[in-house]
């Protein structure tokens, strides 16, 4: 999934989104399935914690494709006549999920290990 996202541009994921087309149901079941998905992935730690460009790699592709769904959030469910509380309380909790997630936790390297990734 990871290498699948990775690959997506704008345009891809702009597509993804309009294909749903006027239901809003699609689009909300869409994303709160994402956004639990990524919170499990998140979580569980897929790669070991000393491969640390892969996970490097897999926190920027998914916070892309955060972003990419966070624009949607605000563009369809901000309004008060569309808003969407579940799928807010996702979005924020894999946001915490996300900033407090193991692999970013930069204290817990060696000070070679941290030198390395804020280099990159």
């Amino acid at each position: 999934m990871t290498a699948t996202l990775r690959q997506m541009d704008d345009y891809h994921y702009t597509h993804l989104i309009n294909t749903f087309g006027k239901m809003r149901t699609d689009v909300v079941d869409f994303l709160m399935e994402t956004f639990i998905m990524f919170k499990d992935l998140i979580g569980k730690n897929v790669y070991p914690g000393d491969w640390v460009i892969m996970n490097m790699m897999q926190n920027k592709v998914f916070l892309r494709a955060i972003n990419q769904y966070a624009a949607v959030l605000n563009k369809k469910f901000l309004d008060q006549t569309n808003f969407e509380l579940q799928l807010w309380n996702n979005y924020f909790h894999l946001a915490v999920a996300y900033l407090t997630q193991e692999s970013l936790q930069l204290e817990n390297f060696s000070s070679d290990k941290r030198s390395k990734i804020f280099q990159k």
